[in-house]
């Protein structure tokens, strides 16, 4: 977690730039600030984070190192992505679902609350960092 994260009400809130964010195992909510730019969310296996302010157009990425690594799951670059992440709209929410075997199914690792209009911008996989 970044220095200037704080939890409160269960909450982490982060404000500032350029942070790498590690929430840990466990599902969490967290809010990005407003205006921050270049953070990197860490997302990690068997849990569900709820993620608000989350912008790629701000700079803002999803980190998948620890999620890949925690299933043992080796895609080589990020054109391999696809066969195991999939980004849906869930009432107008991004619904970001991780497969492991590269299947077709999964479970949802985070939701990019109210950003369901993004959609297809994630799904370039440009917001995602291995």
């Amino acid at each position: 977690m970044s220095a200037d994260a704080s939890a409160d009400n269960g909450t982490i809130v982060v404000a500032g730039s350029d942070r790498l964010i590690d929430p840990g195992t466990g599902s969490r909510t967290i809010q990005l600030a407003a205006g921050a730019t270049n953070d990197a969310l860490v997302l990690h296996a068997a849990a569900t984070d709820r993620i608000l302010g989350f912008d790629p157009a701000a700079g803002d990425t999803l980190d998948l190192t620890s999620l890949l690594a925690e299933a043992s799951v080796d895609i080589g670059d990020v054109t391999q992505l696809a066969t195991h992440i999939s980004i849906a709209n869930v009432d107008g929410s991004a619904a970001i679902v991780f497969d492991p075997a590269g299947q077709g199914s999964g479970s949802q690792v985070a939701l990019l609350t109210n950003d369901g209009g993004m959609v297809a911008q994630l799904q370039t996989f440009k917001a995602f960092a291995v």
